[in-house]
């Protein structure tokens, strides 16, 4: 039979590991269910944390290396502004106007045409990389907040992962405590039911011894006397000492001093008579129907024929009655 021990409320289950936990009979096959369902779950809590650890990682190594890019854009932008002011204020120092170019000669006016231009194209092209560096810089700051925003949610996956994992362990935990009282529970009732066979041998062992003995005795019992009638013959006007201690405890000893015991079909009453020991000292009927002073007064005119050998296992060391 299954063993069962009663056990109470327990810690939080994640999920359907173990369901909500109430007082309750668990025996050692739903117990065993239990804890290998709690080691399944926390190895799945193991490895839903250790994802949510290596993405968080992921965000946080990209963000890193945003923010060093967006660093060096923001000094190239820097360089590049201030090469464009440079450029703009030698091109407007040394350039000169259009107008001023015709009162030089071909020579000095083509070099200083030549010098306009060149300069003028490089101002035009360093504020065009810093106008890209700016646009740049802005879409950085905009991955940046996309990856801090992913960082945040990576990190808040982690949070939920440790505490599943925790909960999860807090169940294993309590499910291998259910285990080890059902399994003890088990082994308590195996041990008792063991202990009841024994016992149950052991005194069928002795029924048997007795009922063995008093067949011998009774084998060996004088043959009932012929009263010549059907009645009961009267009950002997002797003296009955059987209210003495060595009586009580040969009373207790056969039937527990029960002088109605019928729970074995070949002895009855107080004393275990059989049947044909009772014939032979004038009793009819079933031993067991006689009212206790007739079944007094018969066990004691046996024992003043035979002694206590009539009962060999209960009147042995007796004293005199």
């Amino acid at each position: 039979m299954a063993s069962a021990v009663v056990v109470a409320a327990g810690p939080p289950s994640v999920g359907a590991v173990v369901g909500p936990v109430r007082a309750q009979s668990v025996d050692v096959g739903t117990a065993r269910a239990r804890v290998d369902a709690t080691a399944t779950a926390r190895e799945s809590a193991e490895s839903r944390l250790a994802g949510a650890r290596e993405e968080a990682a992921v965000v946080a190594g990209t963000i890193e290396v945003l923010s060093g890019d967006l660093q060096q854009v923001v000094e190239q932008m820097g360089q590049a502004q201030r090469q464009a002011s440079r450029l703009a204020v030698d091109a407007y120092m040394h350039g000169g106007s259009t107008d001023e170019l015709r009162l030089l000669d071909a020579e000095a006016s083509t070099a200083a045409a030549l010098r306009l231009h060149l300069t003028t194209g490089r101002v035009d092209q360093a504020r065009e990389a810093a106008a890209q560096l700016l646009s740049l810089r802005d879409e950085t700051d905009d991955e940046l907040g996309a990856q801090a925003e992913a960082l945040a949610r990576a990190n808040q996956a982690v949070a939920d992962a440790e505490r599943d994992l925790a909960e999860v362990i807090a169940s294993e935990l309590y499910a291998n405590q259910l285990l080890a009282e059902a399994e003890a529970a088990a082994e308590a009732e195996r041990e008792a039911e063991q202990e009841r066979q024994a016992d149950q041998a052991r005194a069928e062992a002795e029924a048997d011894a007795r009922a063995g003995s008093r067949d011998e005795a009774e084998a060996d019992a004088p043959a009932p006397r012929q009263l010549g009638s059907t009645a009961p013959a009267p009950t002997p006007h002797v003296a009955v000492p059987v209210h003495s201690d060595p009586w009580e405890q040969l009373r207790q000893c056969e039937s527990g001093g029960n002088y109605q015991s019928k729970s074995n079909p070949l002895y009855r009453g107080a004393y275990q008579f059989g049947y044909s020991t009772w014939e032979s000292v004038g009793g009819t009927g079933d031993p067991a129907d006689a009212p206790p002073e007739e079944q007094d007064a018969r066990a004691y005119a046996l024992y003043l024929l035979r002694g206590w050998s009539p009962w060999p296992n209960c009147g042995a060391g007796l004293p005199p009655g």
